[in-house]
């Protein structure tokens, strides 16, 4: 059965998103947030079972990846900034309370709306993401920093996004994604400029580290 669909355009500091909301307004309403390097239509094949359980999905670029959502300067690109985005939409699309599933960097900033804005939120899923404290706990109990050793490489200006680029089919094909995913990825982000958005959430993460506290709601 189809589903309504709808495009939400909301503004949050200064900067625009469009966003497809799915499914009937009075349904409990779901968030996802994807990771890098990627965008909303990383959901399109989990969308379907969503609606099939009767739940209204909410799916957008996030911001640093499209024309209108991407600010110049690193600072703008903090975590709290990225979780600002999504109270934003929230107020935009009338939803009071929401379920938020973040994949990879989309679970950075659902970790911190858990510890910053529980009343907003139903539930957190994260994907792929451990909390901030253990990520940062890990770093000097585990290998994890040599394996994140790109981050420090991303602080370097325009070099990551030359070198990246050219790379992405190979890149996401090694983590397994499928052959048609990759292409249209590699295509998406084709251009190294369409990149800078993206890894100035890593710069940022490096160069204005926020607090996120302990989880305040349900979290799986």
């Amino acid at each position: 059965m189809a589903q309504p669909t709808r495009t939400v355009t909301f503004e949050h500091d200064g900067l625009t998103f469009s966003v497809d909301d799915i499914g009937s307004l009075d349904a409990p309403a779901v968030v996802l947030l994807h990771g890098f390097p990627q965008d909303a239509s990383a959901w399109d094949e989990v969308l379907p079972a969503l609606h099939d359980a009767c739940l209204r999905t909410l799916t957008f670029d996030q911001r640093g990846y499209g024309p209108a959502n991407t600010p110049h300067e690193v600072r703008a690109y903090g975590i709290q900034d990225l979780a600002g985005d999504v109270v934003a939409l929230l107020d935009a699309a009338g939803i009071e309370v929401a379920h938020v599933v973040g994949h990879d960097w989309g679970g950075a900033v659902a970790w911190h709306l858990a510890g910053s804005c529980p009343t907003r939120l139903h539930s957190v899923t994260v994907l792929s993401t451990p909390h901030p404290a253990a990520l940062f706990w890990s770093f000097t109990h585990s290998r994890q920093a040599l394996s994140s050793y790109y981050m420090a490489a991303f602080q370097l200006p325009r070099l990551p996004e030359r070198f990246l680029s050219p790379r992405l089919f190979r890149v996401y094909r090694t983590s397994g994604l499928p052959e048609h995913h990759a292409v249209r990825y590699a295509e998406r982000f084709a251009d190294p400029a369409s990149l800078t958005g993206p890894i100035n959430w890593y710069r940022a993460a490096v160069r204005h580290r926020a607090t996120t506290r302990r989880s305040r709601v349900p979290t799986t």
